[in-house]
């Protein structure tokens, strides 16, 4: 009956039907003679034209009961797949099923009886899913507060360390006896428990390294010490307190092990791990960061203790910690600036074991975020224009105590370290609160170590480096970016010298240059793909070829650390971007978050997730009205009286998230206007929104007053953003210590995808997503912005009208049950033929400019036919990268991409040579870039897609991008109309 075209008629109702089909399915893991019903509602009343609403039908939910119980349909995919990312998610999430599919509505989540049938299904028109946390596992024995392992000898490093060892150990061979269903399965499972096996081995390998060399040991106890005391420090302006009633700063057992891992590898160039790149792999908020800055203190130290004895001293840049947006980039500058200081504190202390040089941290961003000379600084902090409080110091607060700093704060000083206004040679930033240590009248002429213009930065060459990865697209322009990668010649007490300097008398000479970075750290490896991430993955080649140094005649590489939350493909991607061989750290287990180092916690709330759909009415009216309805709600439990953490505070702040500019703009209008028009209206009644039976004032609505909204978009500027972040961290109890740290409490922040990654605010607990974002990746990362420190609410508003949203709504449970296993490949194709068209000469000159001494300054361009035997093993090392950087399936596909790489650079090099031929028969110079502000000695040959071309066409050959984000030229579009039929 459910067939025939009547179907069936619905009990007591007027033209609506049940239509459907039963059939029978042959679906892998399903039984013989297993049956698949689909089945409709159908409302055959006719539309009327006034009062339409009388036959609609509303609220519909089905309910549907087996006494046989339903068949959950087993995903199976990817279980005998060549990728093996796909055949881990398999086994990962094989317990995961989905019962049903809504159509034009979604499934709730089904209830199994006692005995473990599922008999009753239900639609809903609001899913819901909640998405649980991962909680770090304690292992008995081992000793993970920083202090304590900050004064252990080797031995007892030894005792407080090996029980992790051991947990682990056994944690594997539960693993390995764990059942499973198929053989598949069973494969996968052992190659996971191979890589788990490594680990174990590495951390046994670094527990040994620390009981038998001094020089490592000492490097970890005071890395130790660094983060036990700048964890210390930040806890003293976080509203929620972390250390108190007498506790301490802890590692995380993964952060601890992930540290164990790569002490080798780190200390010992030779290493065999040294080519292998760590990636960090753990849900956003589990502590990647600490891991990582652990290494990096690590590595600092240990760098200087070894080079204490060398000319060089163990300066220059030892760590490069790069990320790819600008949000990103500046939050997780305060945290490596808190470690730094940390670490002076202790140099200060040691100045024999650690040198008479501070510790420093630069910020190598965009001419938007930080400025690129101290002129521009200058400019900056003589502005008088009335109402103007912007600040060039990228950092709204002191890393150190916490208080604010203001313009007044940044000096720019003499070779003495006096403040001056025309012989100023450095920016020197202070601290305001007279009990921090980094106020002018305890760090006179130094200030806090952190480093923010470019010149200063090419100068001073800071220990520790953060950057925005497109930054690099500046190497072929700028003489000075040489120093980063160690292209120095003079050393003194305050800085270094290089080709683009005059060095003074007294500096000392350095016949082997300073070392150049030994640890590589890319945050947030997901977002190098696409387009950016293939043209970082082909100036990496440069990176990577001035990173390396000869050590008794074999080069060494640096190590690379990369982290992420969300990936997939990341073994072909790394080796894309840097030719080196994958180790996920931690290795997977055979369950979703169990992988012995964490596991769900199914005991505290998470983050719980809410779909939202109308179909038939349009998106933004039914943001509209969630925006008004969460807001109201959020007022219904606060007390503005109460106290600063009340449950109700982080949803007082409601986050918007918008997959595109121009649909955030649209809703900004709507927020400013109809959504506070709402709002009031449920208290006046307009909407008829007052709770059954109350008399008066609107309960909650008539005290929720809406300020206009903030955006955190690429648009706003870098103290807009940095604005918008300290007040979202404003408590809205607290309107007396918000006020004294410049920031109101927000009630709307409307954001773009630059919140899927950096915004690290504990307090946030509410989001609305409008659309369904273009990738699960993207999804996961913008989503987990919110409940980190509370439960997490986040509604998502679909649009019923697009198939992909539908999709989603639909299969709302089945989906967030096992969305990480719907996080799309990442692409990246460093030596595809466009990418070689936009970057190769940038890539090539980098390489030569900074790679051969004799043609690094500004003319050094004129060198190279002297220099040409060396530009062409470059050249070949640039083609060996590109051979290497996948895996090819035939060899004629190989051949042609070398010989495509070598044929382009062999063009490129006559060409220069040409145009040096001409420059000297006509007894002129040319230099490579007017960055270098070396105009007198000649004319730049270098130009970006925007410029106008050189008539000639050598010089032609000379383009190349400032960016890795803009290397298009204009476009220009002429709109003709014209008929349909007319012939063109």
């Amino acid at each position: 009956m459910l067939s025939s075209r009547e179907g069936i008629r619905w009990p007591d109702s007027t033209s609506l039907r049940l239509r459907g089909e039963l059939r029978s399915t042959d679906i892998d893991g399903l039984p013989d003679g297993a049956r698949v019903l689909s089945l409709f509602l159908v409302n055959e009343r006719r539309p009327l034209e006034r009062d339409r609403d009388l036959n609609f039908i509303f609220q519909v939910k089905l309910t549907m009961r087996y006494a046989a119980g339903f068949l959950a349909r087993p995903n199976r995919r990817g279980e005998s797949a060549d990728d093996s990312d796909q055949r881990v998610l398999a086994l990962m999430f094989r317990d995961r099923f989905e019962w049903a599919v809504g159509h034009n509505t979604s499934v709730e989540a089904p209830k199994p009886d006692d005995d473990g049938e599922v008999r009753e299904l239900r639609t809903t028109q609001l899913p819901r899913h909640e998405v649980r946390d991962v909680k770090h596992e304690a292992v008995p024995g081992i000793v993970t507060e920083m202090e304590r392992l900050a004064q252990l000898d080797g031995v007892g490093l030894g005792r407080a360390l090996s029980p992790l060892v051991e947990a682990y150990e056994g944690w594997i061979e539960k693993q390995r006896r764990a059942q499973l269903d198929r053989d598949e399965l069973e494969q996968t499972r052992d190659g996971l428990m191979g890589e788990a096996d490594r680990v174990r081995d590495r951390m046994r390998e670094g527990i040994q390294l620390l009981a038998t060399d001094d020089e490592v040991r000492e490097s970890f106890q005071i890395a130790n010490r660094a983060m036990h005391i700048q964890a210390l420090q930040a806890d003293k302006w976080r509203e929620d307190k972390r250390y108190t009633k007498g506790k301490k700063p802890k590692w995380r057992p993964f952060q601890l092990a992930f540290v164990l891992i790569n002490l080798a590898s780190v200390a010992d160039p030779a290493d065999k791990d040294r080519r292998v790149a760590d990636l960090i792999y753990f849900p956003t908020g589990g502590g990647k960061t600490e891991a990582y800055l652990g290494l990096i203190a690590y590595t600092l130290i240990l760098r200087r203790i070894r080079g204490k004895a060398r000319p060089d001293e163990g300066r220059g840049v030892a760590v490069i910690l790069r990320y790819t947006l600008r949000l990103l980039t500046l939050d997780q500058l305060g945290r490596a600036a808190t470690l730094m200081c940390a670490l002076e504190e202790l140099r200060r202390r040691k100045p024999k074991l650690l040198g008479n040089t501070r510790f420093s941290v630069g910020l190598w961003v965009g001419k938007s975020a930080t400025a690129n000379r101290l002129k521009e600084v200058h400019q900056t902090l003589h502005d008088f224009t009335p109402g103007r409080t912007d600040s060039p110091f990228p950092l709204p607060t002191c890393p150190w105590c916490g208080a604010d700093i203001k313009i007044h704060n940044i000096k720019l000083v003499d070779a003495k370290g006096k403040p001056s206004k025309t012989k100023y040679i450095r920016a020197v930033v202070y601290c305001d609160d007279r009990d921090c240590l980094y106020t002018e009248r305890k760090r006179p002429g130094q200030g806090l170590p952190v480093l923010f213009v470019d010149e200063q930065i090419y100068k001073e060459l800071p220990d520790f480096l953060v950057a925005t990865v497109d930054k690099f697209a500046m190497m072929p322009w700028r003489g000075d970016a040489g120093m980063l990668f160690g292209r120095a010649s003079h050393l003194d007490d305050g800085r270094a010298y290089g080709v683009m300097h005059d060095p003074p008398k007294g500096a000392r000479p350095l016949t082997q240059g300073l070392y150049p970075p030994e640890l590589i750290i890319q945050d947030e490896l997901h977002l190098i793909s696409g387009p950016l991430g293939t043209m970082v993955g082909l100036y990496e080649t440069a990176i990577d070829y001035l990173c390396a140094r000869k050590i008794d005649g074999e080069t060494r590489v640096p190590k690379v650390v990369c982290s992420t939350a969300t990936v997939r493909r990341a073994r072909e991607q790394i080796r894309a971007l840097f030719q080196r061989e994958m180790a996920i750290f931690p290795p997977r287990g055979i369950n979703d978050g169990n992988n012995f180092f964490s596991t769900i916690n199914d005991k505290d709330p998470g983050r719980m997730y809410i779909g939202v759909a109308a179909p038939g009415r349009a998106l933004r009216a039914v943001s509209v009205r969630t925006y008004a309805t969460l807001l109201a709600a959020a007022q219904k439990h606060f007390d503005p009286k109460g106290a600063l953490d009340q449950p109700a505070d982080p949803y007082m702040t409601l986050v918007g998230y918008f997959n595109s500019l121009r649909e955030l703009g649209g809703m900004r209008r709507l927020v400013e206007d109809e959504v506070r028009t709402r709002v009031a209206d449920f208290a006046d009644g307009g909407y008829a929104k007052r709770p059954h039976y109350f008399v008066g004032p609107h309960p909650w609505a008539a005290n929720r007053k809406l300020t206009l909204p903030a955006e955190l978009t690429s648009r706003e500027s870098t103290d807009r953003i940095k604005e918008t972040k300290q007040r979202l961290g404003a408590r809205r109890a607290d309107p007396n210590t918000n006020k004294e740290r410049g920031g109101e409490p927000l009630d709307v922040v409307l954001a773009s995808n630059m919140i899927s990654v950096g915004l690290d605010v504990d307090r946030l607990g509410l989001m609305v997503v409008t659309g369904q974002p273009k990738t699960s990746s993207e999804y996961i990362q913008a989503t987990s912005r919110v409940g980190r420190n509370y439960p997490g609410l986040v509604v998502t508003c679909l649009n019923a009208s697009r198939p992909r949203d539908r999709s989603h709504y639909e299969r709302f449970v089945a989906y967030h049950e096992s969305f990480y296993r719907e996080v799309e490949a990442t692409s990246v194709t460093p030596f595809s033929i466009q990418t070689l068209q936009r970057g190769m000469v940038g890539t090539l000159l980098s390489m030569i400019r900074h790679g051969i001494l004799e043609m690094a300054g500004p003319t050094g361009m004129m060198h190279l036919h002297d220099n040409r035997s060396r530009a062409d093993k470059i050249l070949e090392a640039l083609v060996t990268r590109g051979r290497k950087h996948r895996e090819w399936y035939d060899d004629d596909a190989e051949k042609r991409i070398r010989d495509e790489l070598r044929a382009r650079g062999k063009h490129f090099l006559d060409a220069w040579e040409r145009v040096v031929e001409r420059a000297n028969t006509a007894t002129v110079n040319r230099t490579y870039s007017v960055m270098d502000r070396a105009r007198d000695e000649g004319t730049s040959v270098m130009f970006t897609a925007t410029d106008d071309p050189p008539d000639d066409l050598d010089e032609r050959r000379f383009m190349a991008p400032t960016s890795m984000r803009d290397v298009e030229p204009n476009t220009h579009i002429w709109i003709r109309f014209a008929q349909l039929d007319e012939r063109r």
